[in-house]
């Protein structure tokens, strides 16, 4: 039976939904959950970190950035951290599965990826991810 997730105080919480049975619950990382989006056909959620908990998150490096879009499983485990769009300092802001976004916004045309993870950075971009991966499949700067 598919699992529900859901957010509660910042925390994920993974229900059977049949038994109204909570299989997990809690901060992901040790930060608070701002938003989910659930995989429409996997038992997998992609998790928008509280940008409140951006010291606990921030990479140097090549993964410069406060890395706040992650994928996990019914039991919680990270599957993936996703890129971040620039080479600086960035946040994402909002993520959307793509069968729910938009494709003609902004008087542009986009060529969103069925089946596919949306994202908006804090710093302007509209990004395509790979819901398997966490890595982009395209960006646009729109701001």
């Amino acid at each position: 039976m598919k699992k529900s997730f859901s957010v509660v105080n910042g925390e994920l919480i993974v229900k059977e939904p049949s038994l109204d049975i909570i299989k997990w619950r809690g901060k992901v990382m040790d930060c608070l959950v701002e938003s989910i989006v659930a995989h429409p056909q996997k038992e997998i959620c992609f998790v928008l970190l509280s940008s409140k908990d951006g010291p606990k998150l921030y990479s140097g490096g090549p993964r410069k950035g406060f890395h706040n879009l992650v994928c996990v499983d019914i039991s919680g485990h990270i599957l993936w951290i996703a890129d971040l769009p620039t080479g600086g300092v960035d946040f994402y802001a909002r993520i959307v599965w793509s069968d729910d976004f938009p494709t003609d916004i902004m008087k542009i045309k986009l060529e969103i990826i069925d089946n596919t993870l949306i994202a908006f950075s804090y710093s302007g971009y509209l990004i395509n991810i790979n819901p398997e991966t966490g890595r982009i499949l395209w960006q646009v700067l729109i701001k």
